[in-house]
């Protein structure tokens, strides 16, 4: 038995009709798929939505300043924060590939300075992620050598 499968897609590229036949030797002809429970089921349509946010109540300022020298980042990384109230949170270095290289601990902080070693770390870009229970804050860093 040959079969027949044709595509047709949208005008952003997603599939929009799946369709199915099959070859019928004594019309000579190409027929679509007969499933006795639902009738022609050779073809299949697709349909898309596409749902979007219709505004911003408020956005969401980012509280905290972070600056982190050099970049790239050879031996060590300088981190100054400031944060708009103290704060105690938990710092993590994370590699790319989502394992934390380093973590630490700060307590009731509100302008941070310090200077982390970096010797151990291979060449490569870094995340470091400061999260306590108003603070959530990512910013990337390269160690390069």
């Amino acid at each position: 038995k040959h079969m027949r499968k044709q595509y047709t897609y949208n005008q952003y590229d997603k599939l929009a009709t799946y369709n199915v036949d099959h070859w019928d030797s004594a019309s000579n002809s190409w027929q679509p798929l007969l499933d006795t429970a639902m009738g022609y089921a050779s073809k299949t349509w697709f349909e898309y939505e596409v749902y979007w946010p219709a505004s911003i109540i408020q956005a969401k300022r980012n509280a905290t300043d972070i600056k982190l020298f050099p970049c790239p980042a050879s031996d060590f990384i300088r981190i100054e924060a400031t944060f708009e109230k103290a704060e105690s949170f938990t710092a993590s270095i994370v590699d790319i590939s989502g394992r934390i290289v380093r973590q630490w601990n700060e307590e009731n902080i509100q302008q941070y300075t310090r200077t982390v070693p970096l010797t151990e770390l291979p060449s490569g870009n870094f995340i470091l992620k400061l999260s306590g229970n108003r603070l959530n804050s990512i910013t990337c860093f390269t160690v390069a050598r």
